[in-house]
This record gives structure tokens, C-alpha cells and sequence, in this order.
């Protein structure tokens, strides 16, 4: 097992990089400019920042109109931010035949966002660190790069094992899902909560409980008393 290392708008693992993709009907050039318009629908639907404006510019524009969202709360947006990447990142990769041949390429090696700034989506190193393939010296989290290995899992038609999870989130079981859970019951569009159950077809729901009257059903299990997300 390797490492694929990556940092620029000119890489394909890149959220700048032009890679058109289509959710719910509209098209989005980049991942930023889904990500960013996810975070303005979610908190501020009616405010300035909005789809036309958004795809009007540049990736690096995007991010930052991303700033002007109003209503923004940040303990909300850490815990559905990597499941709206993973849905932006899944649509790019998989409707771009070349790109989506490209990353299952990449067989099990491990995908590293190598931003010297970014400790949160990268590792917070450059490519030419000699600490960038050595994760127990990494600054940064890289849960871009952890999206990524789950896109392509994804594509390959796996779940995640066990083992990945684990090393991934600091779980055995599917932490992501049973955070963002009860907030997509609420928020999603009927169409986008058929996707969202295409999506994870190996994650056993019954062993979720969700207490969103008429909204998602009500099943017995466990989430509940997970600890809370080491992310």
C-alpha cells in the first residue's frame, strides 16, 4: 500500500479542479462550488449567496462567498461538512468516466491532501515533506483525502471495511452516517434521501433509532449511545 499525493487545482483530487457534476437537477463545475452552496442552503436559503452567483465564478471565488453565509453555526456544520463533501465528491468521480477510472486506479493506497496550511481537510505538510508519507507525523487530519478512499470504496461497490473505518474515523462501526443521520431526515429533499439510501447499502439501519416523527420511519438499535466522533 502507497500514497497518492496531491495539492493544486490542476490535481484531479483537488475540490477546485473542473469536473462538471449534476445533484438534484442542478450542475456544479467543482466540488467547492457544491460545497459552498450546500453550506448557504443549509443556513441562509434566502441570503446572497446564491446558486447563479455561485457558479458565475471561480472555484477560489466560491470559497470565498462561502463567507458571507449568514445564520452560519459552526458545531452544526462539523457534523454534516464531510458528509456533503462525500456527496460532492462521489457525483464528481463517478459521472466523469476519466476521472473515475483514474481513482480506482489507485487500488488501496492511501489518498493525502498535502496542504501545508489546511490541518483539517489536508495534513497540514507539502508533497515534498519527507513527513507526507508517514501519517503518525502529519499536522493535519486529511479527511479530504479520507472522503476520497470512501468514494472509491464506493465505487467499487464495498463498504468500507472494518479495519479502514477505523483507521479512518477512530471507529469500528459507521460513525459519519450516525451523526449525519437524524439531520438529513430533516433536511433532505425525498429524492436526495433515495440517494442518500442508495449510497450505503451494506449500512444496517435497523440498528439505528431515529426519533423523526413521519420523516424517516422509527427503528430499534443502538446509535443513540455511540461516543462521540473523534473528528
Amino acid at each position: 500500500m502507497g500514497f497518492v499525493l496531491f495539492y493544486g487545482d490542476k490535481e484531479i483530487y483537488s475540490n477546485f479542479y473542473p469536473a462538471g457534476f449534476e445533484i438534484d437537477g442542478r450542475t456544479f463545475p467543482t466540488c467547492e462550488h457544491y460545497f459552498v452552496y450546500a453550506k448557504a442552503m443549509r443556513f441562509d436559503p434566502d441570503g446572497p449567496v446564491t446558486y447563479e452567483k455561485l457558479v458565475s465564478v471561480s472555484p477560489a471565488e466560491a470559497k470565498k462567498l462561502g463567507r458571507q453565509v449568514r445564520f452560519f453555526d459552526a458545531g452544526l456544520w462539523k457534523e454534516i461538512d464531510q458528509d456533503i463533501m462525500y456527496t460532492a465528491c462521489l457525483a464528481k468521480f463517478s459521472q466523469n468516466p476519466e476521472l473515475r477510472k483514474q481513482i480506482l486506479a489507485t487500488g488501496d493506497d492511501i489518498i493525502v491532501e498535502c496542504s501545508p496550511r489546511d490541518r483539517k481537510w489536508g495534513i497540514g505538510m507539502g508533497k515534498n515533506n519527507p513527513d507526507a508519507q508517514n501519517p503518525d507525523k502529519w499536522r493535519g487530519r486529511n479527511l479530504l483525502g479520507k472522503v476520497l478512499m470512501k468514494v472509491r470504496d464506493t465505487l467499487r461497490g464495498e463498504s468500507p471495511s472494518t479495519d479502514i473505518m477505523r483507521w479512518l474515523f477512530g471507529y469500528s462501526n459507521y460513525r459519519v452516517e450516525e451523526v449525519t443521520h437524524k439531520f438529513l431526515c430533516y433536511t433532505m429533499s425525498k429524492a436526495r434521501r433515495q440517494t442518500y439510501d442508495t449510497e450505503y447499502p451494506r449500512i444496517q439501519r435497523e440498528q439505528r433509532k431515529c426519533d423523526v416523527p413521519d420523516s424517516c420511519g422509527t427503528v430499534s438499535g443502538q446509535g443513540d449511545n455511540l461516543p462521540a466522533a473523534g473528528l
